[in-house]
C-alpha cells in the first residue's frame, strides 16, 4: 500500500532537522507517528512517499549510529522535495 505525506509535525516548529518530525499527516488525513512509519517501512507493508515537489520523492528510514532512527527523502541531489519542505502541523 502507497500513502502520501503531506504534512509533518515538530515538536520544535524552528527546527531544520528531518529528525525532529515526530508525526507525519496522511494524504486521507490521517496523522500517523514516525515510530510506526518507521515499522511499516521496515516491515515492508507500507511504502511512504511525497509530492513536495511536483515529483515523487520516496521515504526512507534513517539509523545514525547512537541516534533514535528517523525518516527522510531518498537522496535525490535536490532540497525541494525535503520533508521539511511540506507544511506543519
Amino acid at each position: 500500500m502507497n500513502d502520501e505525506i503531506i504534512k509533518v509535525h515538530l515538536d520544535n516548529p524552528d527546527s531544520d532537522k528531518e529528525s525532529d518530525i515526530t508525526s507525519v499527516q496522511l494524504l486521507n488525513g490521517g496523522v500517523v507517528s514516525i515510530e510506526l512509519i518507521i515499522s511499516y517501512i521496515d516491515s515492508g507493508t507500507k511504502f511512504f512517499y511525497t509530492t513536495a515537489s511536483k515529483a515523487i520523492a520516496d521515504v526512507e528510514v534513517v539509523r545514525p549510529e547512537g541516534k533514535m532512527p528517523y525518516i527522510r527523502t531518498m537522496h535525490d541531489g535536490t532540497l525541494d522535495d525535503n520533508l521539511l519542505s511540506l507544511p506543519r502541523f
